[in-house]
């Protein structure tokens, strides 16, 4: 059930990820992570247009069922594609990411990592 609502969280934060970069035109950094759902970012690149109350409810980022924060990695070309193709991992422009129940990444069964990119399995 935990990694159920684990998969949940993350299509709920990956759904805010799309409308941030509709009105911002990029996805936020690395750095920037995902406070910049919950508050502007002061760094570089500041966006220009920011929805005002921020685009996740309850004014903060869920942690995952296991009461570990999700983890956010942006491509290094900041939400557009690399030469190659390729972004962040499975060519996605982003990846979140619950380190699963030990909170350690990798893991096997209950203790496996769940990550956007590959939501479909188990």
């Amino acid at each position: 059930a935990r990694r159920i609502k684990a998969k949940a969280d993350i299509k709920t934060i990956e759904s805010a990820l799309k409308l941030y970069k509709i009105d911002t035109g990029t996805y936020p950094t690395t750095e920037q992570g995902l406070e910049a759902l919950i508050r502007k970012p002061d760094t570089a690149p500041v966006p220009k247009k920011w929805r005002d109350g921020g685009y996740l409810e309850g004014n903060a980022v869920p942690k995952d069922p296991w009461d570990n924060p999700y983890y956010y990695t942006a491509s290094s070309s900041s939400g557009t594609s690399s030469i190659s193709g390729n972004t962040a991992s499975g060519g996605r422009d982003y990846e979140i990411t619950s380190y699963g129940r030990d909170g350690q990444p990798g893991g096997t069964g209950r203790d496996a990592d769940i990550s956007s990119t590959d939501l479909s399995k188990d």
